[in-house]
């Protein structure tokens, strides 16, 4: 099962999840949405046939979608929490997540880390922790918090945590916060 969380426009999610169902239906695609009452302009999307690179690699590509959402992040593993803190969460991805992650990729390539939680503070810590872990097991890689080759994003919303380690590639991931505009040379 794949799921992809995405975010657009606050109090437009009702609007926007009856968008991407009917527009992914066109392609063959069934999915269902997930809107979270609490936290406006955040969805999650999940469809039981395709796994979540593929599902976001539809959604970004379909250029309506990418005109309605803000990010559209793949979620590799997700995770219910009673009572989440940025301890615990940092704690779940430091026993649970990463040691199922093949960190040799980072091997001489750039990555960041960047934690957005809604709900609970404490994402810098999220990040520096998870960062300086990342840094320990693969002293080879390199921080680029500017266009990163690799990203670990983790976002939390109430209780609902999900993860993403991959590619920082704009045909999976649309994360506006570490995919700078490219420039342009004449």
């Amino acid at each position: 099962m794949g799921k992809v969380l995405i975010t657009t426009e606050a109090f437009r999610e009702r609007k926007v999840a009856e968008e991407v169902e009917n527009l992914l239906a066109l392609r063959g695609i069934e999915v269902s949405t997930k809107i979270f009452e609490r936290f406006p302009g955040v969805l999650l999307v999940e469809s039981r046939h395709l796994d979540s690179v593929r599902l976001s690699r539809v959604m970004i590509n379909t250029a309506h979608i990418r005109r309605i959402v803000r990010k559209v992040i793949p979620v590799l593993r997700d995770y219910m929490l009673k009572s989440p803190s940025y301890v615990d969460v940092t704690v779940l991805i430091l026993e649970d997540f990463l040691p199922r992650v093949d960190l040799c990729a980072l091997r001489g390539k750039t990555f960041c880390v960047r934690c957005r939680f809604r709900g609970v503070r404490g994402e810098t810590y999220c990040e520096k922790l998870l960062g300086y872990y990342v840094k320990r097991v693969v002293p080879e890689a390199r921080v680029s918090l500017e266009e990163p080759e690799y990203v670990l994003l983790v976002e939390l919303v109430g209780e609902w945590c999900g993860v993403y380690f991959g590619p920082n590639d704009r045909s999976v991931l649309l994360y506006p916060d570490v995919q700078r505009a490219r420039s342009r040379q004449v």
